[in-house]
């Protein structure tokens, strides 16, 4: 019984296994974002990959990759944010500043130390005004990611400041 499946069924099908074999190497949180970017480039090389002879190998090589080149760009990361540090309370109000500002950033900030690493990084990303094509370029992560991590990331920075 040989059955012929359209590239989009073929990658419907291997989803479940791609996101198991993520989930298995870095846990629920960044399981979906890799998936994510995985699916992402197989969508936009349809044309290369639509007629491999077994694309979910392929599939999980190529997220397998994804997560190597997310080590080696964590593992050389530098401070991308030039002006200052908003985790960092020194040198955070201005002279003209009402106590109300200052008590809003000390809580904002109070927050920001709650959250993992991942969403300081890029949600100061995204105060400091960089774009998201400028973000996922630094972070070595696909746009889509970005807004999907930047939604779960406010959501924590929301839940720790207002938490008791």
């Amino acid at each position: 019984m040989n059955e012929r499946f359209t590239y989009s069924e073929k990658l419907e099908q291997i989803y479940p296994n791609l996101y198991r074999v993520a989930r298995s190497r870095k846990g629920a949180n960044d399981a979906d974002d890799l998936v994510h970017d995985t699916m992402i480039y197989l969508v936009k090389n349809k044309a290369k990959y639509e007629f491999h002879e077994n694309i979910q190998a392929f599939a999980i090589w190529k997220l397998k990759n994804i997560i190597i080149d997310r080590y080696r760009a964590e593992s050389k990361k530098i401070d991308m944010i030039a002006d200052k540090d908003i985790s960092n309370d020194e040198g955070l109000f201005s002279d003209e500043e009402t106590e109300e500002q200052k008590i809003r950033k000390l809580t904002f900030n109070a927050g920001m130390k709650k959250i993992s690493e991942d969403c300081q990084e890029i949600l100061n990303l995204q105060i400091a005004g960089n774009s998201y094509e400028a973000i996922s370029s630094m972070l070595t992560i696909e746009v889509g990611t970005v807004g999907s991590r930047l939604v779960r990331c406010t959501e924590s920075l929301k839940e720790a400041v207002n938490a008791k």
